[in-house]
């Protein structure tokens, strides 16, 4: 018996061994820093234009969405979104303002049991990819389900979501997703094996994890949240900008062969975010008042039309709005020129959502906070003015 046991172990080892290659860590690539741009804030601004896109929903749904994306489908501009009563999945036409379809979430079915899930991307109308109990569903817009990948356990277990910012890349038949690993922060040993991107190759039903954070952040304590970037994709360039809400600096990287970080930090913020105090890891409560009273940085996004880069900054609330109860933080939009120079800064309304903009031909657009109430979506679109240069402003 014990020979045998012996082998089953082995065998068991061997195992292990195959899979943990067979998921194992992309090689990482060593952080190049580049010498530092001087900053010019004041050249473009951020304007809010009165052209508004005007979206009517139904009594059954929410003006207030989540896990929404914008997409070109043929001549159609496709705005898909999950409202906030997390039933019903939208699809609307952008240029005629008109719904095409409402899916009952509830319907989707695997194994003859409901998928409840409100994290959901449109890529078209054949691939809606839903994310649910640790898998990716390739489902139609009849909800039928054409394919299904399960998602890493070992080294460890890492789920992901698809929200704006932070929606999936597809180059062939590999998707890039963002990955959120089940490890704790406040231990530098699972900082070291950190990772924040999922590779996932459809065709083989693989999945690989890959892009881990630099070592300033391995060597300090933040809550996850802060160690999740937000990132945009180059198509022509074929590279990512990513946005660490915890880094000043933002990283372009191809995963291959470079990965270069640039300056991109808010005049309104001095340096990279505070890290975390042991007190502040101590309950719910603890760990928003942590975050509301730091400053972050969020989405980052590439106007292609335009050839700029928006990244959104948070900055951070004081005690005393805290106390009395004013937790929205202010909140700025940094543009960046196509090497990645800053050239702007603007504070935009809190009524405007930055964080969930929309990049469409037609220009920018962002949600409008009004009445819950109301059966309407406002998008209202964003505009660039330029300061006039010298000669210009001579020639006046």
């Amino acid at each position: 018996m014990r020979p045998i046991k012996f082998y089953k172990i082995l065998i068991e080892v061997i195992a292990c061994l195959f899979f943990l290659v067979a998921c194992q860590y992309e090689k990482p690539i060593k952080e190049t820093n580049v010498a530092e741009f001087s900053p010019n804030y004041d050249s473009i601004q951020v304007i809010i234009t009165k052209d508004t896109i005007k979206l009517a929903v139904d009594s059954t749904t929410s003006n207030r969405f989540a896990y929404f994306n914008c997409q070109q489908v043929g001549n159609d501009l496709i705005f898909a979104f999950l409202d906030l009563n997390k039933r019903f999945y939208h699809i609307y036409d952008l240029k005629k303002e008109k719904c095409l379809a409402k899916l009952d979430m509830r319907r989707l079915m695997v194994q003859n049991r409901n998928i409840s899930s409100t994290k959901v991307f449109f890529k078209n109308f054949d691939s809606i990819y839903v994310y649910a109990d640790m898998h990716i569903f390739l489902v139609d817009s009849l909800l039928t389900v054409r394919d299904s990948i399960k998602l890493l356990n070992r080294p460890f277990r890492a789920s992901t979501f698809f929200i704006n910012g932070k929606q999936p890349v597809f180059l062939s038949n590999v998707m890039y997703a963002p990955a959120f690993p089940t490890l704790d922060p406040r231990e530098r040993k699972d900082r070291k094996k950190w990772r924040t991107m999922y590779k996932i190759d459809w065709s083989k039903h693989q999945s690989f994890l890959l892009h881990g954070i630099t070592e300033e952040f391995v060597d300090s304590i933040y809550d996850k949240g802060l160690l999740s970037p937000f990132y945009s994709y180059d198509r022509k360039k074929q590279y990512f900008v990513f946005s660490l809400p915890a880094d000043s600096s933002i990283e372009v990287t191809d995963f291959k062969s470079f990965a270069i970080k640039y300056p991109a930090g808010s005049k309104y913020i001095k340096g990279n975010t505070s890290s975390y105090l042991a007190d502040d890891f101590k309950g719910s409560e603890n760990s928003h008042k942590a975050l509301l009273q730091r400053n972050t940085y969020g989405q980052i996004y590439h106007d292609t039309f335009a050839n700029y880069y928006l990244r959104v900054a948070e900055q951070k609330i004081t005690d005393a709005n805290y106390i009395s109860k004013r937790l929205i933080k202010d909140r700025s939009l940094i543009i960046l020129d196509s090497q990645f120079k800053i050239v702007g800064e603007s504070i935009i309304d809190h009524s405007v959502d930055i964080g969930s903009l929309l990049v469409t031909p037609r220009g920018i657009y962002a949600p409008v906070h009004r009445d819950a109430a109301e059966d309407t979506i406002y998008l209202v679109r964003l505009d660039y003015s330029y300061k006039p240069s010298k000669i210009q402003a001579a020639i006046k």
